[in-house]
């Protein structure tokens, strides 16, 4: 029986890899705007994750796509595009995905250049890797039509799970500098917080 598991960080990359996307299903589950008064498909500001050991919480302005949510694997948007009130009218435009795999204890981070080596990343820029979380900003295939190529990468280890991130925003966007790094920061730095 496979349990994935992982003894380092090699099987742990196919997460970051395919943190755009699940099953090849890209983005195609992600609902744009909630029917009036459906209280349960209204989006959400934090979700228990992988069999509760996470809290997932989105950055200021975003929220958490209720369709979208697996045991392991949520897509977040505009609070306002996921039929929510606006939280934060200058939060950058884009759509995130947050994909957990458990890992062994102690075991290590990736490194980003075996993250990008994974994922056909390449462009690298704008890294900060420490020994339990990562931010970087890099090219590669945009999971769906209309969103840049360019996206900021995150991953940080977090009871037992590592966390893979990827924030892509609308071809055009403003999230290529410090605004996309801060959208990333502020996920992983609230969901560590929420899941002590």
């Amino acid at each position: 029986m496979t349990t994935w598991t992982c003894k380092g960080p090699l099987t742990a990359l196919a997460l970051l890899a395919l943190s755009g996307c699940e099953a090849g299903q890209g983005f195609g589950t992600l609902s744009l705007r909630s029917p009036e008064g459906a209280e349960d498909t209204l989006p959400l500001a934090r979700a228990r994750m992988s069999g509760g050991a996470i809290m997932l919480v989105p950055p200021s302005g975003f929220c958490i796509d209720r369709a979208s949510i697996d045991k392991d694997f949520a897509l977040l948007a505009h609070c306002e595009a996921l039929g929510g009130p606006v939280t934060d009218p200058n939060a950058p435009l884009g759509v995130i995905s947050v994909s957990m795999l458990p890992v062994a204890p102690d075991g290590p981070l990736p490194t980003i250049t075996e993250i990008a080596r994974a994922a056909a990343l390449n462009e690298i820029s704008d890294a900060s890797e420490g020994p339990a979380q990562l931010v970087f900003h890099a090219r590669g295939p945009a999971p769906q039509e209309g969103l840049s190529e360019r996206h900021w990468r995150g991953a940080m280890l977090l009871n037992d799970r590592m966390v893979g991130v990827a924030f892509y925003e609308p071809a055009g966007g403003r999230a290529a500098g410090s605004a996309g790094r801060a959208v990333v920061t502020s996920l992983l730095e609230r969901t560590r917080a929420a899941s002590k």
